[in-house]
This record gives structure tokens, C-alpha cells and sequence, in this order.
């Protein structure tokens, strides 16, 4: 986007880090849209990776939700499991399996990279 049609829209540019785990993008800063609408302006950097404080043997890993739809119903939590249960279900052990390898080739690679 060129800074003339960014200047003419009135746009903002947005950094996105994209979680190599979950392929969903989170902002590397939060500029407070709904402060900026009420005239504050904010702008704090993001610190961290959107998984590094999960705890991989006690937080959910799967979720199964109730999706009613509909205005105020949200989608109210049926049942969870963790990693280490859904690793013992012949169901889910696929989707564990893969992010174990993949967290290997992660690992490997921050070995080649010195960190």
C-alpha cells in the first residue's frame, strides 16, 4: 500500500506474527482501536510468543463448544482435554503426534540457530 491511498483511507499499518502452531495472526502491537474511537491513543508492544505460556501438560488442548449461534448465547464450553489425554485416545493421537514433530523440528531449529 502506497503512503498516498494509506494517508487518503486514513489507514494504519498492521504488524501480524503468524503462530506457527495454530497459522492464526496476532499483532505484534496493540494500538487500542477502541481507546483511539474514545480519543486515547495507545500503543504498547506485544512482548512474547502467543504460546509461550502455556503449560502443554495442564492447559486445553482440545475444546468442544456448544455453537447455538445467536445474539448473547456465545459459545459456552461443552468439555476439554488436555494434551496428555487426547494422547490417549486413539481419535487424537494424530493431531498430538503432528505437533510433536513439529515441535521437534522447532527445537532443532533453535538448536541451529544458537538459541
Amino acid at each position: 500500500m502506497d503512503a498516498e491511498h494509506s494517508a487518503r483511507n486514513n489507514a494504519v499499518e498492521l504488524v501480524e506474527r503468524k503462530c506457527p502452531c495454530c497459522g492464526w495472526n496476532c499483532p505484534t502491537r496493540r494500538t487500542g482501536g477502541h481507546a483511539r474511537a474514545g480519543g486515547v491513543q495507545v500503543d504498547r508492544l506485544v512482548e512474547g510468543a502467543p504460546i509461550g505460556h502455556l503449560d502443554p501438560e495442564q492447559d486445553v488442548f482440545l475444546r468442544w463448544r456448544n455453537a447455538r449461534g445467536g445474539r448473547g448465547f456465545g459459545f459456552p464450553t461443552l468439555r476439554t482435554i488436555t494434551l496428555p489425554e487426547a494422547a490417549q485416545d486413539p481419535r487424537w493421537r494424530p493431531y498430538v503426534a503432528t505437533l510433536v514433530a513439529w515441535a521437534r523440528r522447532v527445537v532443532a531449529l533453535g538448536d541451529r540457530l544458537g538459541l
